[in-house]
């Protein structure tokens, strides 16, 4: 992510932004189709209506993301079965009461489920852009860490961390101090790590730091990992024991999980256009996405930098994310605003 950009998932909130009329929530029973909707030359598309910020499962039984609900627009996060079909969970946002004659917008940004089933992720909620009220995001919102139990999703919700939030247009926070969060691992039953940056009123975002965050009983403490200021994309390898991320332009960088000197352990040739967009580990192997001129490539590698290979080429419509499942080298990929699958792209 280059500073001073309008990151992709400002594009996917602009697209989540929804009239809130206070009324219950809708929870869908169904989403999508019994088994994937087609598959072209080993790739298949497993969702029609729009989906993002798609993860794995810990277990890789299931594939977490946003996905569109009943109502037109709205995103509610849902798990989809790993060869794809009908959801088997899916829950939408509430929203508090701000006043009864403003209608509010929210924002869900990377949720991520640990294998006890527990979700983490940010939510926003902010003013409805509107003729009178044309306030660009995130001028007017507030951002919240919230951990939910994925059993009891309404009653167990709870904050544990205030992030991004303005008065009048100006930050609560400094400008090197985090006030947002992108690419949340768990790494632990109370333990997560994840990229720290500081949201600005005119949507710059700043990368700082790879944070470590421990949730307590009434809130979560989040502190930088030394070793990786200025990360930009980040994967957690070996185990939960090394963090993978993004460093100086084409540089792959990887530090133990604790911090320390960082280690570049890919560099990438240079090639017209060429930029990261994308890095998933799972234990000792690795995948990373990057633009091309032509599309986009698919590399694979190990988690301390052998073995880098090109495994498969996109020409045209080329995805934007890439996510790699824990055991069976499944990959899912965001592309043209859908999910779809490539099986068995890696060696198991």
């Amino acid at each position: 992510m280059v500073v001073g950009a309008r990151p992709g998932w400002l594009i996917a909130i602009v697209a989540m932004l929804t009239a809130c009329d206070h009324s219950p929530t809708y929870l869908p029973t169904s989403y999508g189709a019994v088994g994937p909707f087609r598959t072209i030359d080993g790739v298949s598309q497993l969702t029609t209506g729009g989906a993002s910020s798609g993860t794995w499962t810990a277990d890789g039984q299931g594939i977490l993301g946003l996905m569109v609900g009943g109502v037109p627009g709205l995103k509610c996060m849902g798990i989809l079965p790993p060869g794809g079909g009908s959801a088997t969970w899916n829950r939408c946002p509430v929203w508090p009461r701000v006043r009864a004659d403003i209608d509010s917008a929210y924002a869900i940004v990377a949720p991520t489920l640990g294998a006890t089933g527990r979700l983490l992720y940010v939510g926003a909620i902010g003013p409805l852009q509107k003729p009178s009220q044309n306030y660009p995001f995130p001028v007017g919102w507030h951002a919240q860490l919230f951990v939910v139990d994925t059993s009891e999703p309404f009653t167990s919700r709870r904050p544990v961390a205030t992030l991004y939030h303005d008065h009048l247009g100006i930050s609560a926070f400094p400008p090197d101090e985090v006030s947002w969060l992108e690419r949340i691992h768990w790494i632990g039953r109370d333990s997560f790590v994840a990229l720290g940056e500081n949201l600005s009123p005119n949507s710059t975002i700043t990368p700082l730091h790879v944070v470590l965050g421990v949730i307590g009983t009434s809130a979560a403490t989040m502190t930088p990992i030394p070793g990786t200021t200025g990360a930009r994309l980040l994967s957690v390898a070996e185990s939960g024991k090394t963090l993978v991320y993004l460093g100086d332009q084409l540089n792959i960088a990887q530090v133990p999980i604790t911090g320390g000197e960082p280690q570049v352990i890919v560099a990438l040739p240079a090639a017209p256009q060429r930029s990261v967009l994308d890095i998933s580990c799972q234990h000792a192997a690795c995948l990373l996405l990057t633009h091309e001129a032509t599309g986009a490539n698919l590399w694979a590698v190990s988690s301390t930098g052998e073995g880098l290979r090109v495994v498969r080429s996109f020409t045209g419509s080329s995805p934007s994310s890439a996510a790699l499942a824990p055991g069976t080298g499944d990959v899912v990929m965001q592309m043209n605003g859908q999910f779809y699958l490539l099986q068995g792209l890696l060696p198991n």
